[in-house]
């Protein structure tokens, strides 16, 4: 009895011991995700053909109006866009806060302000899981108005580069 006892000790210390290293060895094999540094880059030059357009689309639903497109950056990266105007700030705000209850996780968040200073909305830096592929994809999302706007990656850098672009030579106002 002694000996069937010594011997069930021992077999429980080792599938404990067993367990934390598939643990350790399970985290570390995790993919890295690399932050960038969110602060404004150094500005790098940047022309009119940083990004091309391959497609996109506008549809108007219920809620209402959609138009997306997608780029791809010069290393051929894509980028998509989303632009959504609702029928008030309110909703715009209430759709955000929707699709941040998926986000993986929120790297930024910030208040966007208009050049007199006033809120007039809110910027956010997200990492999303597509369901669909489970890849992982960084997210700049940010409310303007009775405007919901969304610019995706795979990469990060690349979105917040296309995000500068978007801001130099592209407009997403149509209000």
């Amino acid at each position: 009895m002694q000996r069937l006892m010594i011997n069930l000790l021992v077999t429980l210390t080792t599938l404990g011991f067993g367990i934390v290293a598939a643990s350790f060895l399970a985290i570390s094999n995790q993919p890295e995700i690399k932050m960038p540094d969110l602060q404004k880059p150094e500005a790098q030059a940047m022309t009119t053909e940083a990004f091309t357009s391959t497609s996109g689309m506008s549809v108007k639903t219920d809620r209402g109006c959609i138009n997306s497109n997608t780029y791809r950056a010069a290393d051929g990266t894509q980028v998509s866009t989303s632009h959504e105007i609702f029928g008030s700030p309110s909703k715009a705000v209430k759709e955000m806060r929707t699709r941040l209850k998926d986000a993986e996780q929120i790297v930024e968040r910030v208040p966007v302000k208009n050049e007199s200073g006033k809120r007039i909305g809110e910027r956010v830096v997200m990492l999303w899981r597509y369901e669909s592929t489970g890849c992982l994809w960084a997210v700049i999302m940010w409310t303007d108005g009775s405007q919901l706007n969304w610019i995706s990656s795979e990469s990060m850098p690349t979105a917040l580069e296309f995000e500068r672009y978007k801001n130099e030579y592209l407009s997403f106002s149509t209000e």
